[in-house]
């Protein structure tokens, strides 16, 4: 066929945009300042209290460490002992400022230009009193001047004294922070750095939210609100000493992390382009862009660097290997039927691409639905579940497909370059007994055991797992009834199943691995959305083989036997997923000694396979029982028995 060149710049153009996007955001990857004490140095500041009353102590404790999130910190640890308050934060660069103002006392008051309290913060939004912005009306003498937002809440109490204000003579309203008797307005007013926070002249009555210029510049300002807005403390504290503190994973534990990632990608990729030539090329540039984009997307999105998002990355990254797994495997077997590689390409695009959609959808609602209802303790982990879903989408779904459609329509490559092979056997191993044993309740029973003892753990944030469970219910219910609608099956009732069984099996691992604070209660919905993707995309792709491969009436000898094949062949390929994810993990935390996330990586990657496993033979005990079959006739003088089947064991009613 005539060559057509269009098609083969078109696909140069995609390589060299993944190449640009490696090399731009891959070299910010390493400038990623919101890191944890795992993978980043932080800094260590020490306070004795004025007082040596408890609450006073935890006030000024809690103040204190909302001031450090007001600057920046990613992390905050706080530790109590007597009236010494220690703390530990990472994420500021520039410590000298927060020791500056961490020591105010942080008293708002208003007062007029006699320097006579009028009112004091109480009179102000209670959670964001104050805002700040760059000022847009710059002036030669003054380039960097700042607007303060005031955020009224008490409308009557700033009406009656804005209104008296109007009347007087000096009609100026003065905000001062830590105001004390020495200071005087008229004296400071002359100042080129004054005491005082802002102050105007009244000429119109303020009910209402309001602004005014800051006497200082943009950055002083800001920070002063960052201190302010976390609230006053209730007794004067003393700095007793300051130090860096290492990461608890070891010395430049995240560039050690970054380059497990770069190893990992490599690896994935060359087995993808040894087993599938040019096809496997396609998918190592959608491996490669769907990494760089997904962590830098995160980042920017201002998730937490560490190693629970990291094991997250690592899962996520599961399915969208399944999917280029099935992808693959599927072009090159019907390609190696002597199909046209544009024959091949639609036949094998046919059904798996709504199918892909389909889970994607499904885990982008789950992490929707979660960061509205589920902020605290969720709002990171839905970002990067939906921020993940939306790169797979893009690179695995999309990007895969149009560029593989380039290359192959350019009518440069012939078949062997695809993976073509002549009189290729294909070997898979027999897996289908996994759905037939008596070891299914042996580990359930493990599961639920430590499901069990994963609450007790978390036995206070209770009403936050219910939350979680009614979240991942209603994702549930909105993609299983897509799915019956499309299939024509019990999807809800199994993506139910597998959804509570990968909830209680991650559970299970977060007691093995000690991953039991509140901090993991989110994680476990996000590796449960993940799973929901996965289960999602397997009962839809299982539908359409079967329908494919199952003609006329069906019994159930001929049911089984066509469901083991297609079983069979999607177990083989979740095999070499999970072997991927092994390594994955492996890896990148084995890089950094950590073998506790190691280990709990893997086993939440092996109950998403168990998970699957449960879908598929729930899949198919409903599809026996409902499909079309030739009746049989029953024998004379026998007793009808009712039977049901659980994992493959038939047990009387």
């Amino acid at each position: 066929m005539r060559k057509n060149n269009k098609k083969l710049f078109s696909a140069l153009i995609g390589i060299v945009l993944i190449a640009v996007l490696v090399v731009v955001f891959g070299s910010k990857l390493n400038a990623i300042t919101n890191k944890n004490f795992e993978l980043a140095n932080g800094s260590q500041l020490i306070y004795q209290v004025d007082s040596q009353e408890k609450l006073v102590i935890d006030q000024v404790a809690e103040v204190l460490e909302k001031r450090l999130y007001n600057f920046g910190a990613t992390e905050v640890k706080v530790t109590i002992e007597g009236s010494t308050v220690t703390l530990n934060y990472s994420g500021i660069e520039d410590s000298e400022i927060v020791r500056k103002h961490l020591t105010m006392m942080g008293v708002v008051s208003f007062r007029n230009a006699a320097d006579e309290e009028l009112m004091d913060i109480s009179v102000l939004d209670k959670d964001t009193p104050f805002m700040v912005a760059p000022s847009q009306s710059k002036t030669e003498e003054s380039k960097d001047l700042s607007l303060l937002y005031i955020l009224v809440s008490d409308n009557e109490k700033f009406k009656t004294v804005t209104t008296q204000l109007m009347f007087e003579t000096s009609k100026y309203l003065v905000v001062w922070v830590d105001y004390n008797e020495t200071y005087k307005f008229e004296k400071e007013q002359e100042s080129t750095s004054p005491r005082f926070l802002a102050a105007a002249a009244v000429n119109n009555v303020i009910d209402s939210d309001a602004y005014i210029t800051s006497a200082h510049s943009f950055e002083v300002t800001k920070n002063i609100v960052a201190t302010v807005n976390a609230g006053s403390l209730k007794a004067p504290i003393t700095e007793v000493s300051f130090n860096t503190v290492e990461a608890i994973l070891g010395e430049n534990a995240d560039v050690k992390v970054l380059a497990g990632i770069a190893v990992s990608i490599v690896l994935a990729s060359l087995y993808f382009m040894f087993k599938y030539k040019l096809v496997g090329f396609v998918s190592a540039l959608m491996i490669l862009g769907y990494t760089i984009s997904s962590l830098v997307a995160i980042s920017y999105l201002g998730v937490i660097f560490n190693t629970n998002i990291i094991a997250l990355f690592i899962v996520s990254l599961f399915v969208g290997l399944a999917y280029l797994l099935h992808v693959n495997n599927n072009f090159v077997a019907v390609l190696n039927t002597g199909r046209l590689t544009s024959t091949a390409l639609e036949t094998t695009y046919k059904n798996t691409l709504v199918n892909a959609i389909v889970g994607l959808v499904i885990q982008l609602i789950a992490g929707f639905i979660g960061f509205i209802a589920f902020k605290q303790y969720y709002l990171g982990y839905s970002i990067a579940v939906m921020t993940f879903a939306v790169c797979s989408g893009i690179f695995f779904v999309g990007w895969q497909k149009v560029m593989l459609a380039d290359l192959i329509n350019s009518y440069y490559f012939e078949a062997k370059a695809f993976g073509y092979k002549e009189n290729a056997e294909v070997k898979t191993i027999n897996f289908s007994t996994l759905l037939n044993t008596k070891f299914h309740y042996v580990v359930m029973a493990l599961i639920l055991m430590g499901a069990l003892l994963y609450v007790t753990n978390v036995i206070d944030y209770l009403k936050i797992l219910l939350i979680g469970i009614l979240i991942l219910a209603i994702a549930v219910i909105i993609g299983g009834l897509y799915l019956r609608n499309r299939n024509k099956s019990n999807d809800v009732v199994i993506l139910t199943v597998a959804t509570m069984i990968t909830i209680i099996a991650v559970m299970a691992c977060g007691m093995l691995f000690s991953k039991t604070t509140e901090k993991t209660v989110g994680l476990v919905y996000s590796f449960a959305s993940v799973g929901l993707s996965l289960v999602g995309f397997v009962l839809s792709q299982i539908k359409d083989d079967f329908n494919e491969n199952a003609k006329g009436r069906l019994t159930d000898d001929k049911i089984n036997s066509i469901f083991e094949d297609i079983f069979n062949n999607l177990f083989n390929e979740v095999t070499v997923v999970l072997t991927l994810t092994i390594i994955f993990a492996v890896v990148i935390f084995g890089i950094v000694f950590s073998l506790e996330n190691m280990g709990y990586t893997i086993l939440v990657s092996v109950a998403l396979v168990y998970a699957v496993i449960v879908a598929c033979k729930l899949w198919l005990d409903y599809t026996i029982k409902d499909s079309n079959r030739p009746k049989q006739k029953k024998k004379r003088n026998t007793k009808e028995v009712k039977e049901r089947t659980i994992f493959g064991i038939n047990n009387p009613n």
